[in-house]
């Protein structure tokens, strides 16, 4: 995730060769990205309960950023790199291209996509509310249907295929 933003542009073309070339020799890279991917903490409990915050500045709160967001960030770049798409630098512009790369998992991708942007929405829309950049969202204060909504959006974090 990176581009020029000053100076020759041959240096980010360069760079990118680079990446890519040694993406094809060294899989670690790949690995170690799946693996912090999935570190990320789990936004719903076996019994499908929100999983909330703990610690005091932010208890009982719904960190949607580390929980929802970040894992489809992940996801997306991990496999845009491994399918060697370049020039794409978004998460919801990577699931677009993956549905075209990738045609048996394309409706995956594709929801994948619209649920980063439905979570997305919800961030924004808590830190318009609130002024701040809504990261931890009040469950307290949503609806039933948008609470059921935002669970909806984890089943692409759960696919796996």
């Amino acid at each position: 995730d990176f581009e020029i933003a000053y100076g020759d542009n041959s240096l980010e073309e360069t760079l990118k060769a680079s990446i890519f070339e040694n993406l094809k020799t060294k899989k670690k890279f790949l690995a170690f990205l799946a693996t912090e991917t999935l570190k990320k903490p789990s936004p719903l409990s076996f019994f499908k309960h929100f999983n909330l915050e703990e610690d005091d500045e932010h208890k009982d709160l719904f960190d949607i950023k580390s929980r929802a967001l970040m894992p489809l960030v992940g996801a997306a770049r991990l496999l845009a790199l491994s399918y060697g798409i370049q020039g794409v630098n978004n998460t919801f512009s990577r699931f677009r291209k993956l549905a075209i790369e990738d045609i048996k998992h394309a409706e995956i991708y594709q929801k994948a996509g619209d649920d980063f942007i439905l979570l997305s929405k919800f961030r924004t829309m808590e830190g318009l509310k609130n002024g701040t950049d809504g990261q931890y969202i009040d469950l307290e204060e949503m609806s039933k249907a948008d609470k059921e909504i935002l669970k909806h959006c984890f089943h692409s974090l759960s696919q796996r295929s």
